[in-house]
């Protein structure tokens, strides 16, 4: 009886210490499956994140990309009135020198005709004191010869 007793009580042990080293394996199971799913999920965080710098690197690169075409728009369109107005200022400066000119010529125009105007006066001053020489010259040759006659 003490044998089989003896027998029962190893027995009931050995099943004790394999109920023991399942439990043991179970919870270091449990752990290991515990330990991969933190490591999943912090590897799943870390890829999230990752893709959320992407995306915010992308979305900073098409926002200075936009920026920098705007500002470019913005300096070609300066660009663009700096030419317009150089051109205005090219067409008013010819204008004006046009201008200049003809009003040049203008003034050459009406300084020739005022010397020749001149020109004319004087000539006819000149013929004027010719004729009246001539005319008085006749008359003393006239009172001359008036007396000559009144000698004779």
């Amino acid at each position: 009886r003490q044998l089989s007793e003896r027998q029962a009580l190893e027995s009931n042990m050995r099943q004790q210490e394999e109920e023991k080293r399942q439990l043991l394996e179970q919870e270091a199971q449990r752990a290991e499956e515990l330990r991969l799913a933190k490591e999943r999920e912090e590897r799943e965080r870390e890829e999230q994140e990752a893709e959320e710098r992407r995306l915010e690197a992308e979305r900073q690169q098409k926002a200075e990309q936009e920026a920098a075409r705007i500002e470019q728009e913005r300096l070609d369109e300066e660009l663009r009135q700096q030419q317009l107005e150089a051109e205005r200022l090219e067409q008013e400066q010819a204008k004006a020198q046009k201008e200049r000119k003809r009003n040049e010529e203008r003034e050459k125009r009406r300084k020739e005709k005022e010397e020749r105007e001149q020109r004319q006066r004087e000539a006819a001053e000149e013929r004027k004191r010719e004729e009246e020489a001539e005319a008085k010259r006749k008359l003393e040759m006239k009172k001359k010869r008036e007396e000559e006659r009144q000698k004779e």
